[in-house]
Parts: C-alpha cells; structure tokens; sequence
C-alpha cells in the first residue's frame, strides 16, 4: 500500500521529505536492485544506499504529491545503481536484457495499463518498446516532466548523454507510433 506524503502543516523540510521516502520505499527498492543483483544481496543493499544518496542530492526537484510517481521513480533510480555496481563489479557493459530471467519486473508492461485501443497505449506501447537506455530518459522527461539536468543527475550520466537519449527515443516513439497509424 503506498501512502501519500502529506504533512501537517502543508510544508515540508528535505530531511522529512528524505525520511518518508526511505520508510515508504525502501524495501521496493531493494527489490527493484535485487532484480539487477539476485545472488547478492549486500551489493543490492548498497545500489539502494546510492539510490538514496542521489534522492538526497536531488531531493529538492523531487515531486511527493503524486505516490506512485514516486514509486516509480524510486524504482527506476535504484535499478540504474544496481547496473551501475554491476557494471563496475563485472567491468564491463551490462544492459537489462543481460538479467537472469527469473529476475523480472512485477510490475505490469506499460501496455496493460491502458487500453489497447487508445492513442494512450498506443504510446506507453512504444514508450515500454524503448530500448532501455531510451525508454528511462524519456519516461522521465515526458511523463515525469524533468529536465535534462534533473535526469542526468538521478540517472548519474552526462547532461548531453540524456538530450541525446531523449532525441532519440523520441524518433523511435516517432517511428513505433506511425507504424500503428497514430501519426500523420
């Protein structure tokens, strides 16, 4: 059950808002870098301590209002520590299709959630279609509403990889969504 952040007196320092974050989301988190790393689970202990410490660098772009926005983006955030210790640990380039298949999401594909008959699906489709290295920026620039220095920041990559990123999702949604006839 998420539970939505909502103080007393209508304002919130960071410390509160880190707090709730951490109590609320923690252990998603941990299995969410526990999918990334499922034979070790110190290392997906310490992917969800950087996640945390990139939520805290960041905490004052953070939106609370929405809860499962923030699920979300917590998740996302902690996967991406979870392959970035991965990638360090194995020294090499690790991408999403490199993990085991009995770590997957539990989460429904975004085509689930709409209908499939809506430009709305339509679009999630092609958004859960992405590459990862794609789908990640855009979902966090178009559906989140970051900005580039926002995602370069919780994605821990180069302001000018995410604009990049984000251009080129964006032509390959372009492309995904011609194909089923949402373009002109």
């Amino acid at each position: 059950m998420i539970v939505s952040f909502t103080p007393a007196d209508g304002k919130t320092s960071d410390r509160e808002t880190v707090d709730f974050i951490y109590r609320q989301f923690y252990r998603l988190m941990l299995t969410a870098a526990g999918r990334v790393l499922p034979y070790d689970g110190q290392e997906a202990e310490d992917a969800v301590h950087d996640a945390m410490i990139k939520i805290i660098k960041n905490v004052s772009v953070i939106d609370v209002s929405d809860p499962k926005r923030l699920r979300n983006l917590c998740c996302i955030i902690a996967r991406n520590c979870a392959l970035d210790r991965l990638r360090k640990k194995e020294g090499k380039n690790v991408s999403l299709s490199d993990i085991p298949e009995n770590a997957e999401d539990t989460e429904p594909p975004p085509d689930q959630t709409a209908e499939s008959g809506d430009a709305l699906g339509a679009i999630l489709r092609a958004i859960g279609s992405l590459p990862e290295r794609y789908r990640y920026p855009c979902i966090l620039k178009y559906v989140y509403e970051y900005k580039n220095k926002e995602i370069a920041a919780l994605l821990g990559i180069p302001e000018m990889t995410v604009g990049t990123r984000v251009r080129r999702g964006k032509m390959l949604l372009h492309d995904a969504l011609r194909k089923e006839g949402y373009h002109e």
